[in-house]
């Protein structure tokens, strides 16, 4: 948002060209019915080009007066998180947890209903950034509002991924791909009450200028989008390279130390958030110091996630190098089907 006008017209340009030829692909797609994940695709490629333009246009060229710039930065950076990361994340899940574990997805109709609803309430959400701060009451509220009925879109999200899941559980143990998407989605899950609970007035009287925002915002972008962006590389890279991963083991180290790491990461920086919040409101506390013990912590988780990424660097460049096995039987984390 801050690059020159130039710049920012050529981005707007990439950015077009590459929604245009996503429309351009969904109309010759060979089939007729559009498979749930294609629908976050196809309303991911579109709302991007739109989110930037709108925002870049109203901020840098309009310059609206008053308080309007921090709502529209307000509206861009939520919408980013949901309706590009989050969509995009959302498709992966609906491909790869269906495709992997050669089960359809439990219901269209569930899938329908969450694809609509999140589509309808959550560009509403992003005033909860600004409660408590110079701005329209009643565009806070209608945020709180919005961000309480994305309630229906996790619901039914979640009960999709949980229903069909149930009776392959063991792809978690067994599946890299799975076991990264899986902890996607049920990140993303969690994410999505965090941010109901953390609208509350009650609660953002407490949590907000603290670490509780950062660990939202650690949880949505890390915990669930690059845990199933890992997830859909392990599946997508050997059918590219044409080899498979080298070793099992890399896998799990990568996993759980990416899983550890952030899971300590956001666990701290949401308790932290709460901690300094319940220090500002005591005269009598040190608020830096309440806060002391979980960055500290959030250092230590940091050095997991480090030795996470890595492992899965060399792991990636033995892949790019061709060092891997052979292609055709997939590397897995201990005996099962992955379906091609």
């Amino acid at each position: 948002m801050e690059f020159p006008r130039g710049v920012a017209a050529i981005l707007f340009t990439a950015y077009t060209l590459m929604a245009v030829w996503g429309v351009v692909m969904f109309r010759l797609r060979r089939t007729g019915r559009a498979y749930i994940s294609l629908w976050y695709l196809f309303a991911g490629f579109l709302w991007f080009p739109w989110l930037y333009a709108a925002a870049y246009l109203t901020i840098s060229v309009f310059h609206p007066p008053g308080v309007m710039p921090a709502l529209i930065n307000a509206w861009f950076v939520q919408s980013l998180l949901g309706l590009w990361f989050g969509s995009i994340g959302l498709a992966a899940i609906y491909y790869f947890i269906p495709k992997v574990t050669n089960r359809p997805m439990h219901s269209y109709h569930l899938a329908s209903v969450g694809f609509w609803s999140y589509a309808l309430f959550f560009g509403w959400t992003a005033m909860t950034r600004l409660s408590g701060g110079p701005v329209p009451a009643w565009s806070v509220t209608v945020s709180i509002a919005a961000t309480i009925l994305m309630l229906i879109p996790i619901a039914t999200v979640t009960a999709n991924y949980a229903f069909t899941m149930r009776d392959a559980l063991e792809t978690v143990h067994t599946s890299p791909t799975i076991r990264f998407v899986f902890f996607g989605a049920v990140a993303w899950s969690i994410a999505g009450v965090l941010a109901m609970l953390g609208s509350l007035r009650s609660v953002d009287r407490i949590t907000h200028f603290t670490t509780w925002s950062s660990g939202w915002t650690h949880l949505m972008l890390y915990g669930f989008f690059t845990m199933t962006m890992f997830g859909s590389m392990y599946y997508i890279v050997p059918r590219l390279v044409g080899c498979e991963w080298l070793s099992s083991t890399f896998i799990r180290l990568h996993f759980w130390g990416c899983a550890y790491g952030i899971a300590f990461t956001c666990a701290l920086l949401l308790l932290g958030g709460l901690a300094q919040g319940s220090a500002w409101a005591d005269p009598d506390q040190d608020a830096l110091q309440s806060l002391r013990p979980f960055l500290v912590g959030r250092t230590v988780a940091w050095g997991l996630l480090i030795m996470g990424h890595l492992i899965f660097a060399l792991h990636f460049l033995l892949m790019i190098l061709r060092l891997g096995r052979p292609g055709g039987e997939p590397t897995l984390l201990g005996h099962t089907e992955e379906h091609a």
